[in-house]
């Protein structure tokens, strides 16, 4: 049986299901949504590792049951990095629980990226403080490595014949 829902049920579903959550596969389509989960790894005080989550409501729903009932996660998408590298750490995360990018965000962050400089936003608050945050020059290369076993990438290109499109600027 295939089951469809949509991001915003998840938290929904989650409570629904409870316990028993039947599904044994997820694919997530549109997996861009999923970047900003923010998990960080924690140690209970038994000892045991596990991951707290945070981020979206729905994010947070969804990996709570990831890696713990999910035995098969696929992610689809036809942009994986639309606003750059560091929304993939979240997406990632759903399919190997950290190993390839780093138990948490901030691990991920610090790895392949550096903050430059703080930009300040004068028409809201002349006070207020942004960091800007730049992949490293080796980020993209090392991390297009680590994902290449868990990544299928397909260019229509190589399916279809297609030609350039015309520009025609009037």
């Amino acid at each position: 049986d295939i089951y469809t829902c949509n991001y915003e049920n998840l938290p929904w579903l989650l409570e629904k299901c409870g316990n028993h959550w039947p599904f044994d596969m997820v694919v997530s389509d549109e997996s861009t949504k999923l970047k900003g989960f923010r998990g960080s790894e924690q140690v209970s005080t038994k000892g045991k590792v596990f991951t707290r989550a945070g981020g979206g409501q729905r994010t947070t729903a969804l990996a709570r049951v990831a890696h713990s009932r999910v035995k098969r996660f696929i992610e689809l998408t036809g942009t994986p990095a639309p606003n750059g590298l560091l929304g993939l750490w979240g997406q990632t995360w759903f399919v190997d629980a950290g190993e390839r990018l780093g138990r948490s965000f901030t691990a991920y962050k610090d790895r392949w990226f550096t903050t430059i400089q703080e930009a300040g936003h004068w028409d809201k608050n002349p006070d207020y403080k942004v960091p800007i945050i730049k992949p490293a020059s080796w980020a993209q290369e090392e991390i297009e490595t680590l994902l290449r076993d868990v990544t299928v990438s397909l260019n229509p290109k190589d399916y279809f014949d297609l030609r350039d499109p015309i520009v025609n600027v009037i």
